[in-house]
């Protein structure tokens, strides 16, 4: 990637606008498309928007490319400028993922140094070390900062029993949540009970925007009837996962729920 930063947007054409995300994906790979769904809706009303993500597949534990010594690799889709930044390999929950989120944190600092500067940058979590980077980069260029919160951390851990409370980490990640939700803008959500987690955990509420997930009914493809059958049986496991759940087996439940999303989205029956 070039080190001289590249020419900004162009007066009265447009906001541009950065998503950091580690796990972000295009419109090819079977996981969750929000960003680049959004993105393309914002650029069809001639802004832009440019996309920083790993290019190591979590779900398939692989890279998505050939890279040699490249660190970071562009790619143009649909008008969206997709940033693949190179991530350390791993396999599995273990400490190379937590390896992983940090490299990811390290090589988008390294990569944003070069880029043009935005009109605003969105940090979205899972997981906060990329939410956090976003912050740095705004603050450093000057710029608003808004939080997504898609995935509390490190509420949800908790929750599933992979973290204990009063445990450093879970300190740390409390601390960190607190401070970007206060140095944010703007708090973007999906959850629609955010609100009152906000106030349980003593922060402010009053920045809260919430924006669901849609149906991108343009970028929609046509399905055969078994593949509708499929999802349709993916949802309809939600009930047994739910009384998994209730069962103290949530570790169970997730891997169950996220092996069903994944067949539904290759049309698999």
């Amino acid at each position: 990637m070039s080190a001289n930063a590249r020419p900004s947007s162009t007066p009265g054409r447009g906001r541009h606008l950065w998503i950091v995300n580690h796990y972000a994906v295009g419109p090819d790979m079977p996981k969750g498309t929000r960003h680049y769904s959004l993105a393309r809706q914002l650029v069809a009303r001639g802004h832009r928007v440019t996309i920083f993500a790993a290019s190591f597949d979590h779900d398939a534990g692989r890279e998505r490319f050939a890279w040699g010594r490249a660190l970071a690799r562009r790619q143009t889709i649909d008008g969206i400028q997709f940033v693949w930044l190179r991530t350390i390999p791993y396999q599995g929950n273990t400490i190379r993922r937590q390896f992983n989120m940090l490299s990811f944190l390290l090589m988008f600092l390294l990569a944003q140094v070069g880029e043009a500067r935005p009109d605003v940058v969105l940090g979205s979590t899972v997981h906060p070390f990329a939410a956090f980077g976003a912050w740095v980069a705004a603050r450093a260029r000057g710029v608003p900062f808004v939080f997504e919160i898609r995935d509390l951390w490190p509420q949800t851990l908790v929750d599933l029993g992979a973290l204990r409370v009063g445990s450093p980490f879970e300190r740390g990640l409390r601390h960190l949540e607190a401070f970007l939700v206060h140095r944010a803008t703007a708090v973007i959500t999906l959850l629609p009970g955010i609100r009152d987690y906000l106030r349980g955990q003593g922060l402010p509420d009053d920045k809260v925007v919430y924006l669901p997930n849609g149906a991108d009914r343009i970028g929609a493809h046509t399905r055969s009837p078994d593949h509708n059958d499929a999802c349709r049986g993916a949802f309809a496991n939600a009930r047994e996962e739910r009384t998994a759940i209730e069962r103290g087996q949530p570790k169970r439940a997730e891997r169950e729920a996220e092996k069903e999303e994944q067949r539904c989205d290759r049309g698999e029956t």
